[in-house]
């Protein structure tokens, strides 16, 4: 992300949660992670470590995100511009269909095992 970008983002974030400044630099680092990650140019376990840090950090921090509905709301407070806004909620609406369909499977392999 560009700095004005950030700053955007920012703007927009601390509307929606406590962004402090001390954590910016941690916050920025996810963001740009997960921009990546959605951008589908790598996998979450393919995030370079010496650039993001523990890709997995990140992947639990972006489940949160989802399920409290940040993501989406940050898209469509326009945080990323209106293009990366877009891809976002794209992205939201795919990782939320996958968790849906990885729940249903982890539901019926244990209604499987009772029966």
């Amino acid at each position: 992300m560009s700095e004005h970008e950030w700053a955007q983002f920012v703007e927009v974030a601390r509307t929606l949660i406590q962004l402090r400044p001390a954590e910016e630099d941690n916050t920025r680092r996810f963001v740009e992670a997960v921009l990546t990650v959605m951008s589908g140019r790598r996998f979450w376990a393919q995030l370079p470590s010496e650039r993001f840090g523990k890709w997995y950090l990140h992947h639990h921090r972006n489940l949160r995100w989802l399920e409290r509905g940040v993501w989406l709301a940050l898209a469509q407070r326009g945080a990323f511009g209106s293009e990366r806004s877009r891809q976002m909620i794209g992205f939201v609406e795919r990782q939320r269909a996958s968790l849906q369909r990885q729940r249903a499977r982890r539901r019926a392999r244990l209604l499987s095992k009772d029966g």
